[in-house]
């Protein structure tokens, strides 16, 4: 088979004229000597060539035979063994590089750090990083089981500790779900709420500046949160404030039973700041039809500076198959007079929803069980199953920096061009998957009567539709 056959998906055959024009600035380039195997291992190609890095590709123009380039997002794994640098991609060809002298640590280092910078925007990270560059070992632990080992480089973000294994999939751990951080021996040991243990070794002369960056960033992140719940709740006492700060760290969710276990005056506090906020209708429509005691409430600040939303979780349902089956999401700004278009209020950088008529903001619902075993269960299993749902809902979103356009977006919509960055991070994010199984509908504020009409809708749908995958649409009838 020649380089660039048809079978090797992630591998494209660039002609001359592109070759020579419309290139990224070049990170780093070196002559070795390539070879091509595909899924069978069966040689495609191999021989003297010259390899080019920059930023999005890896490109191979080989002294005799066509040139050929790699999609850095298509590489699955990364690894040296024997001064040589194994590339495997997506489509199970392997492409291995030899012969690179020196230059070998290097091009290997800095194509997987250049491969990592693509991931991390295909995860929806976009903050503020205040520590990076620290190159160590780590060790992840799921429940005590070992999930992942070997060097890394370690960063420090606003709201999020990240690991970049080399040649792996970027880790984050957000910094709200971290319970415990504890250093012996030279070794950092971060612990999460979610039974998760992160073990970073080897860690040399960045051993205490990362430390103190990750404290710095924990204690930053508590800070901010009494920050806002004072201006949320400014009648409220200290001890409320720092209890309220942690159930509402970075953006979380809580319920109202939580609220009212600190101080019963608490909820109908948010309740008028909510109105204040231009979200009065809207709250007062979900919570006559809301599990009122399972209802959530978070903040969440923007991407942009200055940016601060309140976001809502509702859950409807009841037993016999009532209308509902749902969780229905409610976000509003509550800094400025001017709404925002529904995407743009989170990520001003992603193109804004614009729906037909200009609408811009909308109200989302999402399924809490499957519609089949939705009618016969029981009360109590209905609200255990709706928490399930609300923390599952809840992490999901926090894991995608709480964009909403991927969510919402039809399969084929994501084919083009301006959306297949969408594309690449659904296949990357599995909480964005798992956002788009659970999501029925959205209705859009036109006006209060089409919307009341258009979430009535979404609502009954959700508990006639036959099968888990359907969505709604207006004026689609079953």
């Amino acid at each position: 088979m020649k380089p660039g056959a048809k079978e090797a998906d992630s591998i494209e055959v660039l002609s001359q004229d592109s070759a020579a024009g419309g290139r990224l600035p070049v990170i780093m380039e070196c002559t070795l000597f390539y070879s091509l195997s595909d899924r069978d291992g069966t040689q495609a190609g191999s021989g003297e060539a010259n390899a080019r890095l920059d930023a999005e590709s890896l490109a191979v123009a080989p002294a005799a035979g066509e040139p050929l380039t790699v999609s850095l997002r298509d590489i699955v794994g990364l690894s040296t063994a024997d001064y040589r640098m194994i590339i495997t991609l997506a489509s199970g060809h392997q492409l291995t590089f030899s012969r690179m002298g020196r230059a070998c640590d290097d091009f290997t280092r800095l194509a997987g750090s250049a491969r990592a910078e693509v991931l991390l925007k295909e995860m929806l990270l976009q903050e503020k990083m205040l520590k990076g560059g620290v190159n160590g070992q780590y060790q992840l632990l799921n429940g005590g089981v070992e999930s992942g080992k070997g060097p890394c480089e370690v960063r420090v973000y606003a709201t999020g500790l990240v690991l970049l294994p080399f040649g792996g999939d970027p880790v984050r751990i957000p910094l709200s779900w971290i319970s415990a951080v504890a250093d012996q021996d030279y070794r950092l040991t971060v612990d999460t709420e979610r039974g998760e243990r992160i073990v970073l070794s080897m860690l040399g002369r960045e051993f205490d500046p990362l430390k103190k960056a990750l404290s710095d960033a924990m204690n930053d992140l508590g800070a901010r949160s009494q920050a806002a719940v004072r201006e949320l709740l400014p009648l409220a006492d200290s001890a409320a404030v720092w209890r309220v700060a942690k159930l509402m760290k970075d953006g979380r969710a809580a319920r109202r039973a939580d609220f009212d276990a600190i101080s019963p005056k608490l909820w109908p506090d948010l309740e008028k700041r909510l109105e204040s906020a231009g979200m009065g209708k809207e709250y007062a429509a979900l919570k006559a039809m809301a599990r009122q005691d399972r209802m959530c409430l978070g903040y969440k600040k923007g991407l942009v500076e200055g940016d601060e939303y309140l976001w809502l979780l509702a859950p409807v349902y009841g037993e016999g198959g009532k209308p509902g089956n749902a969780i229905i999401m409610e976000a509003t700004r509550v800094n400025r007079e001017d709404e925002p278009q529904d995407d743009q209020a989170e990520a001003p950088v992603e193109p804004a929803e614009a729906p037909a008529g200009g609408e811009g903001k909308a109200t989302y619902v999402f399924r809490i069980v499957g519609r089949k075993e939705y009618p016969g269960m029981s009360q109590e299993a209905l609200d255990a199953a709706a928490d399930a749902a609300i923390r599952r809902i809840n992490d999901c979103m926090l894991a995608i920096n709480f964009r909403r356009e991927p969510i919402y977006l039809p399969d084929e919509t994501l084919q083009k061009p301006a959306y297949v960055h969408y594309l690449f991070s659904v296949q990357r994010l599995p909480e964005l998957r798992a956002l788009r199984a659970l999501f029925v509908g959205r209705a859009i504020h036109a006006n209060e009567e089409k919307w009341r009409n258009d979430l009535d809708s979404v609502l009954a749908f959700n508990v006639r539709a036959p099968d888990d995958a359907a969505k709604w649409s207006r004026g689609l009838k079953l």
